[in-house]
């Protein structure tokens, strides 16, 4: 075996284990679910200011500010109402760098109130923690189970904000038939 395949080989054992484990669809339905709600606000010009005019990325915040009566109309789904809860109660946690480690530490918006921007920003927070976090790759039991339940309520959040708006939906899915 050549170095180059040793040096390789434990870290594609990691992501054949995550890749075999009974979250992977959840995790890859998170993830095409997400990609595709932030390219639909791109193609709706929801695009954040860069300070490089080459490189743009949504404007999750923009558009939660812009879309308030969605979010008042989303209230009176109990699927969405469960949700919320959830996020509200036990929100994603952070990685941080502290004390010369990697740690898990609880999200620094949790008990502002509720809002649309507060409820995206936990979105993302799910989103990043399960693409760089290694979530799934280090945590306990209980914590997967905890990160299924967050996940499970992310895409319910972004499918009841499609649902509720219809340029929005239009442009999720464009190109998907």
């Amino acid at each position: 075996m050549d170095d180059w395949q040793s040096d390789i080989e434990s870290p594609l054992k990691v992501i054949e284990r995550i890749a075999r484990s009974e979250d992977r669809m959840l995790a890859i339905q998170f993830f095409l679910f997400f990609s595709r709600f932030e390219y639909a606000l791109k193609c709706l010009k929801r695009i954040k200011p860069s300070k490089n005019s080459n490189l743009l990325s949504a404007n999750w915040d923009g558009y939660a500010n812009a879309r308030e009566p969605v979010w008042l109309q989303a209230r009176e789904n109990p699927e969405f109402i469960e949700a919320l809860a959830f996020l509200d109660a036990k929100p994603p946690k952070q990685q941080v760098f502290a004390d010369g480690e990697l740690k898990w530490v609880e999200n620094s918006r949790s008990g502002e109130p509720s809002s649309l921007g507060k409820t995206f920003s936990y979105v993302r927070t799910v989103r990043n923690n399960l693409f760089h976090g290694s979530k799934l790759d280090s945590v306990k039991e209980k914590e997967v189970s905890r990160d299924r339940e967050l996940i499970k309520h992310c895409l319910t959040i972004l499918a009841v904000c499609l649902d509720g708006d219809r340029q929005l939906r239009s442009k999720f899915l464009e190109g998907l038939d």
